[in-house]
């Protein structure tokens, strides 16, 4: 039901498994980034907005931030605590940018921190910014 776990069958133990040799590319291509100190601080300032709602906002005040109303709040599973590794570039349009970041988060019920890659483009519209597309790397 998406709140909780249930076995079905006995569970068994077995041999812990022996530790995979994964590397993850987690490097950005920097090219084309956005030098504009305004641009960047004001895209920092509007993603630590975005998250902090995106995780405790309800899906209204979320539909606030974003362009389409396409992308479900994180209300009660994880709390937001910062953003990382903030790289802004141009994007396809006018007053577009695709960003790429490290996001914080902690999850609700554990209490584990997790580091979550994330691709965004966003646009500022006026005043006010948006996400129009969210993506996980």
């Amino acid at each position: 039901d998406g709140r909780s776990f249930v076995v079905h069958q006995i569970p068994y133990f077995v041999a812990s498994p022996k530790k995979p040799d994964i590397k993850a590319d987690s490097t950005v291509n920097e090219k084309g980034k956005v030098e504009d100190p305004k641009i960047r601080e004001e895209a920092t300032s509007f993603l630590n907005t975005f998250f902090k709602v995106y995780t405790t906002g309800t899906q209204e005040e979320l539909s606030y931030y974003i362009e389409e109303n396409s992308i479900q709040s994180m209300n009660g599973i994880m709390t937001f605590k910062e953003v990382q590794n903030l790289i802004v570039k141009n994007g396809q349009q006018k007053d577009d940018y695709d960003v790429s970041v490290t996001v914080l988060f902690t999850e609700n019920e554990s209490m584990g921190q997790v580091a979550y890659p994330y691709q965004l483009t966003i646009t500022k519209d006026a005043d006010r910014w948006f996400v129009k597309q969210i993506n996980h790397h």
